[in-house]
């Protein structure tokens, strides 16, 4: 299937999982409806070959977010099986990559910000303990604290650039809340481990992961 019409294919189902969301909610909530809008506007732009890819799918990228901090904010008035799906159909989207690491850098140059990121995978379960096992930091009888193993094999870091306008959203306590660029860099988030969302060459959303 042609890239394009691959993306017409998930831009469609992102609009029919929103449209999923509860009716009411959206007329009484305006910046959900807005982000309706934005993924009406999506689809139009990309059937009429207006749309820049790696833009649209950062705003997209951002919207869900931002949608996420709703939810977990508004006491389950949004069903988070539907907005879960509508997070996968904009992971979907060509182009778009996600990495989960611990920043070893972040600053700026001729070329723009950016940071660099040490990438490790999160495993849990059977897989945590047999890669734990594997590293010599359990044995046999020994229980894997909290179920989950952080495994970096390469411990070497990638350069990031970063969007001028990169959405970043830090733990406070458990919980998630958004922060301005300036504010990461006061933050020590030197070995903090994220997930960075990128759309095309850019990352346009920082979640920090919460670690038990």
């Amino acid at each position: 299937m042609p890239d394009r019409n691959k993306r017409r294919a998930v831009v469609i189902i992102l609009l029919a999982v929103s449209l999923g969301f509860n009716v009411t909610y959206f007329m009484r909530n305006r910046s959900l409806q807005e982000n309706l809008n934005l993924l009406s506007s999506r689809m139009r732009a990309e059937i009429q070959g207006e749309a820049s890819l790696q833009q649209s799918s950062g705003e997209l990228i951002q919207k869900v977010a931002l949608l996420e901090l709703e939810y977990n904010s508004q006491d389950g008035r949004i069903s988070g099986e539907q907005l879960s799906e509508l997070r996968k159909g904009v992971m979907s989207l060509p182009h778009v990559t996600k990495r989960l690491g611990f920043i070893t850098k972040l600053a700026e140059d001729d070329q723009g910000i950016y940071l660099e990121l040490d990438e490790v995978e999160w495993l849990s379960g059977a897989e945590a303990v047999a890669a734990a096992k594997a590293a010599g930091l359990v044995v046999d009888g020994d229980e894997l604290p909290n179920n989950f193993y952080i495994r970096n094999d390469s411990g070497e870091s990638v350069r990031v650039p970063l969007d001028r306008d990169v959405q970043i959203a830090v733990l406070d306590g458990a919980v998630h809340k958004l922060i301005p660029y300036d504010e990461l860099i006061s933050s020590e988030p030197l070995e903090r481990l994220f997930h960075v969302t990128s759309a095309g060459d850019k990352g346009v959303l920082l979640e920090e992961q919460y670690r038990p």
